[in-house]
């Protein structure tokens, strides 16, 4: 059993290191990604914080899509991933 997962072992490690070395070898060019990431938007669709009735201009997803549009203007292929909490946690739930 030792023996074979020492044979395991070696062959895939020699297929990572000639995998690598052919990815080298044949790529033409480098390429740039760009990635724009949000997270914990909670809602706020407008600079306002509902919770406590103040304007705060660094948050809101229209903040977010200006931004988002900015940087598309320069990179149109840019990715742009949200992590979740999109809605939940919403302080205008509170005012239900």
């Amino acid at each position: 059993m030792k023996r074979q997962y020492k044979v395991l072992s070696i062959l895939l490690t020699l297929t990572l290191v000639f995998g690598l070395l052919f990815s080298y070898v044949f790529a033409a060019d480098t390429t740039t990604i760009t990635i724009l990431g949000t997270a914990d938007l909670h809602g706020r669709i407008y600079p306002h914080d509902y919770a406590t009735d103040e304007v705060d201009s660094d948050t809101g997803l229209a903040k977010i899509a200006t931004l988002v549009k900015q940087e598309r203007a320069i990179d149109p292929d840019a990715l742009l991933i949200d992590c979740g909490d999109t809605v939940q946690d919403n302080s205008a739930d509170l005012f239900n």
